[in-house]
């Protein structure tokens, strides 16, 4: 976990990073935040905008965004949500934070890849029901649909032939609502 505050010193004696915002201010309606190490160099940087999919600003209401788990890309707006009260919760042990660990008799497959009309998405081992959705590099979502499986083998058929050509990645999110990256797709004719 790592806190990035206008005044690092409101969290002297904190047991994890914290980090002073140094140049600008954070802009409501959205902008790319950078990250750079002492050295200058890139570490890491996000999108954000205040639009769907992120959510909408007038929504939040004091509250911060938060991202949802560290094993999730953090350029994709479905990687945050709001946090539960006003003023997030730096320092937090947050108990959405995780993604699905799948069973060892569990498996999700993806293909064909590179896909050019129908992508197959086949689920092994887990029982629920999943809701599909592929999404573009910006977090976007494209397509989406309903999966309910049963022990044993599901399949799923996408029609992806209104995608433009081009890498997306595939989510699936249980009936619990956490959400897993299944797989990365490219889209080729």
């Amino acid at each position: 976990m790592v806190v990035i505050a206008k005044t690092a010193s409101n969290f002297n004696g904190a047991s994890y990073p914290v980090y002073q915002w140094t140049d600008g201010k954070l802009r409501n309606e959205g902008e790319v935040i950078y990250l750079f190490d002492g050295n200058g160099l890139l570490v890491d940087f996000v999108r954000y905008n205040n639009h769907a999919p992120w959510p909408e600003s007038n929504t939040l209401q004091g509250r911060s965004l938060e991202l949802v788990s560290s094993a999730l890309d953090n350029h994709f707006a479905t990687s945050w949500h709001p946090s539960a009260h006003a003023g997030g919760t730096p320092g937090e042990f947050t108990p959405v934070t995780g993604t699905i660990v799948l069973t060892a008799d569990a498996s999700v497959t993806v293909y064909p890849n590179p896909v050019s009309d129908e992508l197959h998405i086949n689920v092994t081992g887990n029982a629920g029901i999943y809701t599909i959705r592929i999404c573009d590099l910006l977090g976007r979502e494209m397509v989406h649909q309903k999966m309910a499986t049963e022990s044993g083998t599901r399949q799923s058929v996408m029609d992806v032939h209104a995608l433009v050509e081009g890498h997306y990645f595939v989510l699936l999110t249980d009936d619990l609502g956490q959400t897993f990256l299944a797989s990365g797709v490219v889209v080729n004719r």
